[in-house]
């Protein structure tokens, strides 16, 4: 038999488990994300000497690849801190003043988020690309809702050089072959 305060403080452990369970994080690490329209992995090419890290941990470069070099892009992942979504005007299913964490950005205004204890890809009709500084959406006709802050991301690509070496590189912005629209 349980007494009616074991019974009590099991209950209000459960929902502050579940509670815990429905808390956006504070920073999403998304595997495998490549974070824009198009975004692809395979054959790159080094467009500018970048460094190269053992590990995305590793405060200092292990070597700096050449600009001209060839590297196989394996995979990587996005580190985002999440920043809220406020909703201004009905959208199904949300509602004024709801509120979604948004973390990677996917490309064609969808991004990763966090609502209701799920996460998720929805369509927020901006890029953060965008010529507002990435906070909000520039079309009237498709905004409906406004982040609050621009998004602070984190790209870690995990490379392979020619000879057989995996390094990490970070922000992978100097490097032709990633965008499989251009």
């Amino acid at each position: 038999m349980i007494r009616p305060f074991a019974a009590s403080a099991l209950l209000v452990s459960i929902a502050t488990v579940a509670s815990a369970r429905e808390q956006a994080p504070k920073v999403l690490v998304d595997e495998g994300a490549c974070p824009f329209e198009c975004c692809q992995y395979g054959r790159w090419t080094v467009t500018e000497d970048t460094p190269a890290f053992v590990s995305p941990e590793t405060k200092h470069a292990a070597l700096t690849i050449p600009a001209g070099t060839e590297v196989t892009a394996l995979t990587g992942y996005v580190r985002t801190v999440g920043r809220p979504f406020i909703v201004a005007r009905a959208h199904a299913p949300y509602q004024p003043g709801d509120r979604l964490m948004v973390y990677t950005y996917r490309g064609e205004g969808t991004f990763s988020v966090w609502h209701n204890g799920r996460r998720f890809t929805e369509d927020l009709g901006f890029s953060p690309y965008g010529g507002t500084g990435g906070k909000r959406c520039t079309d009237r006709k498709y905004c409906w809702g406004t982040l609050s802050q621009a998004l602070q991301s984190d790209w870690w690509v995990h490379v392979r050089l020619a000879n057989g070496r995996t390094v990490w590189v970070r922000d992978a912005g100097g490097f032709e072959g990633q965008d499989a629209c251009g």
